[in-house]
């Protein structure tokens, strides 16, 4: 049986975008087992020695590289990207590779600087950050290709792919992408598909704004806190509630600036100054399944709402290592736990109000 050709992305961090490229992706099983469409090994002639044979480039990536991006699909299917590079130097070269598991089932291909992994209504988006191009990743481990359109509206399961040059927005279903813009012309920094309504924050020289609308419909606008030299945060949507972070340009870092919250789907707003708050920089916001709101920030330090209106907030006991927290299609949660490197993607439950525990280890990571 000819292995299946498997599309692969290039990009480079100058644009967002994303690349098709034609690669062969390599099933296997997992524990070493040898994939369904694997020739078996020659037996070597009596005396002789055989060397083994190479290992193919993507699990080579895998085995010695370095996992930077996750995403979890709605029944256990965990999907990676995982880069190695010539002794540590970018310059040098980087490989790049992803991988697909899915019950003990494991499947690989070789992409090129894939810098974003999102999971959506019908597959993975792998994009990179290039030439407008990229490919979904089915969960069973196939591959299409992603097709430009030159505009289009937006569907429940679409996937928002950002970056400071603009945002994307990807159907997983017709693997078609285009801009995802706050208005007429104006690129988004970041955005996100929640339900039937689309996110935007834009940052333009003073001030970031959050726009959305809802079943392709006109635009809404809300300023957000902050002035001068200020930036784009994580967004967070559920149900009729919403969550949309600001946040400072500083030399070594960018503190929150505010957070606004609604929980009318953006007819009124709370804006919540830094100030009245108990984190600091935030690096994920996740809207659960429960309703609630999940702040973790960039040090590690992980809360979560404590009233409907998503105003107050209590510290979290998690497990440790805990970072990438993200929302499963059901609304559960999910995360990576890192000891010195990722070594397991977790599906993750509540114990009481301010405590998280490992429900199920979805997918490990060894060397």
């Amino acid at each position: 049986m000819s292995r299946p050709r498997l599309i692969v992305v290039t990009s480079y961090a100058a644009a967002l975008a994303v690349v098709a490229v034609l690669a062969v992706a390599v099933p296997v099983t997992l524990r070493g087992s040898v994939g369904h469409d694997s020739a078996p090994a020659a037996t070597p002639a009596p005396g002789s020695t055989t060397a083994p044979p190479p290992r193919p480039e993507a699990e080579q990536v895998i085995a010695h590289g370095l996992m930077y991006s996750f995403a979890a699909g709605p029944d256990g299917e965990v999907a990676t990207l995982w880069t190695s590079c010539v002794h540590g130097h970018l310059a040098r070269g980087c490989r790049v590779a992803w991988q697909l598991r899915s019950g003990r089932r494991a499947w690989s291909g070789m992409a090129h600087d894939g810098d974003a992994l999102s999971a959506g209504g019908a597959g993975f988006v792998v994009a990179s950050f290039a030439r407008d191009h990229g490919f979904v990743l089915q969960y069973d481990g196939t591959t299409t290709p992603l097709r430009r359109l030159a505009s289009g509206g937006f569907d429940v399961g679409d996937v928002a792919v950002s970056h400071y040059s603009g945002a994307r927005l990807v159907d997983p279903k017709l693997a078609t992408w285009t801009h995802a813009t706050d208005g007429p012309t104006d690129p988004s920094d970041t955005a996100i598909v929640a339900g039937e309504t689309t996110w935007a924050e834009h940052a333009n020289a003073e001030s970031v704004e959050l726009s959305w609308r809802g079943d392709n419909g006109p635009w809404s606008r809300h300023l957000l806190l902050g002035s001068g030299d200020v930036t784009t945060g994580p967004i967070a949507a559920g149900g009729g509630h919403v969550a949309a972070a600001s946040a400072t340009v500083a030399v070594d870092s960018d503190p929150l600036a505010g957070l606004s919250v609604s929980s009318n789907a953006g007819r009124t707003w709370t804006d919540l100054p830094a100030s009245a708050l108990p984190f600091g920089e935030v690096d994920h916001l996740v809207a659960a399944g429960d309703g609630s709101l999940y702040v973790q920030t960039v040090d590690g330090g992980l809360f979560r709402s404590t009233d409907p209106g998503w105003t107050t907030y209590t510290k979290v006991r998690e497990p440790s290592g805990l970072a990438d927290l993200q929302a499963l299609p059901d609304g559960s949660l999910a995360g990576l736990v890192w000891h010195g490197r990722p070594v397991a993607a977790v599906r993750l439950r509540r114990q009481g109000p301010a405590t998280l525990v490992v429900a199920r280890t979805l997918a490990t990571f060894g060397r």
